[in-house]
């Protein structure tokens, strides 16, 4: 798979899901990211060079419509062989929304890094033990948003 190929890829296993992205919780959706780093690579984005990690990251942000709680899980995409380094990075999206709350508003925002799928099992668990995470795991999101784009 091209890199750019990758949020029609992600759309796709949440269709074979049964579902919408919009029907996810965080629970139900950082799997299928999960599933699909560790199933398919990214054709010019070399493991050994960083080419090809996930990012998980949290915390409550305001992108100009209104403050929300957001946990993220990012595939970055570097093509190793792309000469215009300005379009060499690219990013896939999985972010959920939600309302602040007391119970939210406490977490402090963070991030970690999975390098390569050996490290996916850690980066799985991770996840899971994360404050973030378990607070927002089975809440519906007051919005979810996939974007794929050029990192920068």
């Amino acid at each position: 798979m091209r890199p750019e190929g990758a949020k029609t890829e992600l759309e796709k296993r949440i269709r074979q899901a049964g579902t919408t992205a919009n029907a996810l919780t965080p629970a139900q959706g950082i799997p299928l990211m999960l599933d699909f780093y560790r199933g398919i690579r990214a054709e010019r984005c070399e493991l050994d060079q960083r080419g090809d990690m996930l990012l998980f990251q949290w915390g409550a942000y305001d992108w100009g419509e209104g403050l929300t709680f957001q946990v993220d899980i990012t595939r970055q995409f570097i093509d190793t062989e792309d000469e215009d380094e300005d379009n060499a990075i690219s990013q896939l999206s999985f972010k959920f929304h939600f309302l602040p709350s007391t119970a939210l508003n406490v977490i402090k925002s963070g991030n970690h890094w999975c390098k390569t799928p050996d490290e996916l099992a850690d980066f799985e668990a991770f996840i899971v033990n994360s404050d973030a995470y378990r607070a927002v795991e089975a809440l519906g999101p007051s919005k979810v948003v996939i974007d794929y784009g050029i990192a920068g």
